[in-house]
């Protein structure tokens, strides 16, 4: 993945005058798809366009292309047999691509060539052991947790149900790990897979090695006061452990039953966009095909919201991340029409052919109509910079980022709305992966004339990491301003994930990736309590977003981890808030603890049982490293709990941008607040639009302010509102009103 970051593919305007007559010819002459009667012209010619750049995509560049990449890299193999290089890019593909019994095969055959049948580690030999390993490795989880499946597979500490029952694997494994960390003790990401394998015999840690043990615990992080209950993975059972590599997850109510729906993408050039509808019992149907979305494929997020205003939420597909100049992927803008969605991408005016991930909504002139911006991926390969589409209020964009001048270049990873000084006015944050990340305060105006933004990030002290990826806005200390987190994700050090994972584990303190926790002053700047928090750790994180899980009151986030690297086998991280002074890390307490590759991550309550759950993308990167999907049901507790659908009227529909003070009376009398602010949360990964608000102790919720996103700014109060209930808050109405009662089916 990371590779395509440094190359240089210059596109003459030949070829693109070509590509373009071509593109067209198929459009017009092209075949309808299998299920054109249920899609609209639009998805029927985003599905063409899809199938196109697919078709011309280059193997040399683009690594989804598994067979062609293969096919040419043989040939040269056979041409050259002996060239070490050629061999181990040859047996690396075979591997990337799933081909793991053929890459062991000829490695097992190349290392007996060299040494026979001695186990002799050297510099000369190292690397043929660590394909033995990857591939003993990929053999294992495809023998056991791929093909014998249970909710438990691959999260550590391993459960009993999720031992593997074949371990051939595991030990030859074993066998290796361990002369290669006698020969090279400072190898921490052979420890570190030398403890994984015991794992997965179930040996952990009594068999293992003293001296190589490696403790999962870092003696680093309290875990005072940080109990959680247990979250189990019943994405088989609900109908939704979609088994496919990196994407994209939207969790909302598409067809306005009162039950949260599933939306997932996959990143591969086949990997189909996939609706799954709530049977409202704990389970989901698939209903891709009714839906319309046959053919739309290869998105690596989503985004969710109700740009046109009609009471269906809409969703924004993107893709062409990663592959540099070969990133020319359209997206998509997908219209929803009670659960069935049509591609829009084009007459709505947001079609465009670059490389991105990230994108966001936001009413930055709280006009009634969201605004989209999109983060892409410009560096170094000539392409324009990022995008922000004004909605015109009739179905249609306008790009005015150069009038706004909030455009950025650089490749952009993470893109957030958030409101800084409590203006109602939604600021911009930008996180790019290779250059200072950019913060824009929306100073307003009165028309696009003489609408003004003020890039502040060094005046705010919000420009680090250099090396970020998914970022968010949140209030997590309860204070009624917007704090900001910013994942790290260094790209220097993506070969050593796991080195720096054993590394924290036995307390080294590393320094690499580390995110930022920026807590907001009220006076436009931010402090960085990072290492306060307890978060000066490295985590090379790609998807995340956050939550209460325990309706404490205090939002809690959960990180995917890992890296393009086969060996980068770590823990996915579940942190939780204890009371606004402290994350603990509670990954291992609460089953959170994947150690397969962690892309979008999605919270909502799925059951409408008052807590919320969590979906989450577990494919990795390249086409071999796939693997089902989770959805983490929440074990349950005794907090109270509020669930708020909010109605825009003269504001956005979606009501993005809302805040909400809440205050609520304990047993004992006392009077506690709360904020939150409408939104999907993370920028990898999307949550639903309602507010899903733990209240503790609650026994009443005394007062409910909402500060709705319109021209007037308008507020709205409500008085006496009881707990555990789900209701809905329309603009400009003076009551709420209840909704559907507390679910008690659910799946166990």
């Amino acid at each position: 993945m990371v590779n395509s970051l440094y190359v240089r593919y210059n596109w003459s305007l030949k070829k693109l005058t070509i590509q373009a007559l071509a593109t067209m010819l198929l459009l017009v002459f092209g075949c309808k798809p299998k299920d054109s009667d249920s899609q609209s012209e639009g998805t029927q010619k985003m599905a063409k366009r899809l199938e196109f750049v697919t078709a011309r995509a280059n193997p040399d560049i683009n690594f989804l292309i598994s067979d062609k990449r293969i096919a040419r890299k043989k040939i040269r193999f056979e041409t050259a047999p002996d060239n070490e290089f050629v061999f181990f890019d040859y047996v690396q593909e075979l591997l990337n691509a799933g081909q793991n019994a053929k890459a062991l095969h000829l490695v097992n055959q190349r290392l007996y060539e060299k040494i026979g049948d001695s186990l002799a580690f050297s510099p000369k030999t190292i690397y043929y052991h660590k394909l033995q390993v990857n591939a003993h490795i990929q053999l294992g989880e495809d023998l056991n947790c791929v093909n014998h499946h249970v909710g438990a597979s691959c999260t550590i500490p391993i459960q009993p149900e999720a031992v593997h029952g074949n371990v051939i694997h595991a030990l030859k494994a074993v066998e290796i790990l361990t002369q290669m960390v006698k020969a090279f003790p400072k190898d921490y990401e052979s420890r570190w897979l030398l403890n994984l394998a015991y794992m997965t015999m179930g040996s952990y840690p009594e068999s293992v090695p003293k001296a190589y043990l490696v403790p999962l615990e870092n003696p680093l992080i309290k875990t005072e006061d940080s109990l959680v209950n247990i979250f189990k993975n019943i994405a088989m059972k609900a109908g939704v452990a979609v088994n496919d590599i990196a994407g994209g997850v939207s969790l909302e109510d598409f067809n306005n039953d009162g039950f949260l729906d599933v939306m997932v993408s996959a990143y591969g050039l086949k990997g189909q966009l996939r609706y799954f509808e709530n049977n409202q019992d704990g389970t989901f149907t698939e209903k891709t095909e009714e839906a319309g979305l046959t053919g739309l494929f290869g998105g690596l997020n989503l985004v969710h919201a109700d740009y046109n205003n009609d009471g269906f939420v809409d969703v924004f597909v993107l893709r062409g991340a990663w592959f540099g100049a070969e990133g020319r992927y359209p997206n998509s803008l997908l219209m929803n029409k009670n659960g069935h969605f049509e591609d829009v991408t084009e007459q709505a005016g947001v079609l465009s052919q670059m490389p991105t991930q990230t994108a966001a909504w936001a009413d930055f002139n709280l006009d009634g109509y969201l605004d989209l911006y999109v983060g892409n991926e410009t560096i170094n390969i000539g392409f324009a910079q990022s995008e922000f589409y004004m909605n015109n209020g009739d179905g249609t964009f306008t790009n005015v980022v150069d009038k706004l001048k909030l455009g950025v270049t650089g490749y952009i990873k993470g893109v957030t709305w958030g409101d800084i000084d409590n203006d109602m006015l939604p600021d911009l944050y930008v996180s790019n992966l290779t250059r200072k990340n950019k913060l824009f305060h929306n100073l307003g105006g009165t028309s696009l004339e003489d609408w003004k933004f003020e890039e502040i990030s060094t005046a705010a002290n919000v420009e680090d990491p250099v090396g970020s990826f998914p970022t968010w806005f949140w209030d997590y200390n309860n204070d009624g301003h917007d704090d900001l987190f910013v994942a790290g994700y260094d790209l220097n050090r993506i070969k050593q994930v796991s080195f720096d994972e054993v590394s924290a584990l036995l307390g080294e303190n590393p320094k690499y990736s580390l995110p930022k926790l920026y807590k907001n002053n009220g006076n436009n700047t931010f402090t960085d309590v990072t290492e306060s928090m307890g978060l000066a750790r490295p985590f090379y994180v790609m998807g995340c977003n956050f939550g209460d899980i325990d309706n404490d009151g205090y939002l809690d986030f959960y990180l995917g981890t890992g890296a393009p690297n086969l060996g980068s086998i770590v823990p996915n991280r579940m942190f939780k808030n204890d009371k606004g002074n402290y994350f603990n890390d509670v990954t291992y307490q609460g089953g959170f603890g994947h150690i397969q590759k962690g892309h979008a991550i999605a919270f909502g309550d799925i059951d409408n049982d008052g807590d919320q759950d969590i979906y989450a993308v577990m494919g990795g990167s390249v086409v071999g490293d796939n693997f089902p999907n989770v959805l983490y049901q929440n074990g349950g507790n005794t907090n109270a709990w509020l669930v708020a659908k909010l109605i825009g009227t003269t504001a956005n529909r979606s009501a993005i941008g809302a805040k909400v003070e809440l205050t609520y009376i304990d047993a004992t009398g006392q009077t506690h607040k709360l904020f939150r602010t409408v939104t999907t949360g993370g920028t990898f990964g999307a949550s639903s639009l309602q507010l899903e608000i733990g209240l503790a102790k609650a026994v009443k919720v005394k007062e409910l302010k909402v500060r709705w996103p319109n021209k007037n700014r308008t507020v709205a109060i409500y008085k006496d509102i009881d707990i555990n209930q789900r209701i809905e808050i329309k603009e400009g109405e003076s009551t709420v009103k209840t909704m559907l009662k507390p679910n008690s089916k659910s799946v166990n």
